[in-house]
C-alpha cells in the first residue's frame, strides 16, 4: 500500500493547484480534497485503513480530473508535486479503465420507465486521441424532456462524422433501450439528420431548432 506524505505547505499546495490545473471544475475538486487531507494528522501511527481511505480518495480525484479533460501528463505532474509520489501516465490511463463498467451501464440503461414527449438531438465535435493522433469526432447527443419539463441526457455516441447512417444507428439504439411517448424531435436542419428522424420516428413531428446550439 502506498503511503502519502506531504512535503510542502498548504499554501504551496493551493498555489500549485491554481498554476497547474486549468479546468475550473477539476481545480475545485482537487482543492477541496487536499483541504480535507491537509487538515488531518499525517504520522506513522495512523491506521492502515485511514491510509487506504485517503489513497482511494486520491485515485478518485485523479479519475475526476481525467473525466473533466485534464491530460494524463498534467494529472501525473500535479500528483507528483503534491504528494512526492510518482505516478506514470500509463498508471493514470489504466485507472480510467475502472470507469468502463459505469459508463457501459449508463449507456445501456433502460429508458422506458419515463416517457419523453420531446427529444433534442445534435452533434458536438470533440477532439480525441486515436492511433497517437488528435482527431475530430462527432458526438451524437440526445436529450429527453419529460412531461414535467425535466431534461435528461438519454444517450451519447461517437462516430467519425455526422451522416444519415450515423443518425439512423443512433435512433435505433435509442429505440432498443425503450425510448417512448415521443411527440416531437427538435434538431437543426442537417439533411441527413432530418431524413433519419423521419425514417426512424414515423408519426412524430419534427421542429427545427432556432438556436445555434440545440442543446
Amino acid at each position: 500500500m502506498t503511503q502519502l506524505h506531504f512535503a510542502i505547505s498548504s499554501e504551496d499546495i493551493q498555489n500549485l493547484i491554481k498554476e497547474s490545473v486549468d479546468n475550473k471544475i477539476a481545480r475545485d475538486i482537487l482543492t477541496k480534497l487536499f483541504n480535507q487531507l491537509m487538515g488531518k494528522e499525517r504520522d506513522e501511527y495512523l491506521e492502515n485503513e485511514a491510509y487506504q481511505r485517503n489513497e482511494n480518495a486520491l485515485i478518485s480525484t485523479m479519475l475526476e480530473m481525467y473525466v473533466q479533460g485534464v491530460s494524463t501528463r498534467k494529472v501525473t505532474k500535479v500528483m507528483e508535486e503534491l504528494c512526492g509520489q510518482t505516478y506514470s501516465k500509463s498508471f493514470v490511463s489504466s485507472l480510467t479503465k475502472q470507469l468502463d463498467k459505469d459508463v457501459n451501464e449508463w449507456r445501456n440503461r433502460d429508458i422506458s420507465i419515463i416517457k419523453y414527449p420531446y427529444l433534442l438531438v445534435d452533434v458536438v465535435y470533440i477532439k480525441a486521441r486515436e492511433n497517437r493522433r488528435v482527431v475530430s469526432k462527432a458526438c451524437h447527443i440526445a436529450i429527453g424532456i419529460s412531461k414535467k419539463g425535466k431534461r435528461e441526457i438519454l444517450a451519447l455516441d461517437i462516430s467519425q462524422v455526422e451522416t444519415v447512417s450515423s443518425w439512423s444507428n443512433f435512433f435505433e439504439y435509442l429505440k432498443k433501450r425503450g425510448v417512448s411517448g415521443l411527440k416531437m424531435v427538435i434538431s437543426d436542419s442537417h439533411k441527413g439528420l432530418v431524413r433519419a428522424i423521419k425514417e426512424s420516428f414515423t408519426n412524430v413531428s419534427w421542429q427545427r431548432c432556432q438556436a445555434q446550439n440545440c442543446l
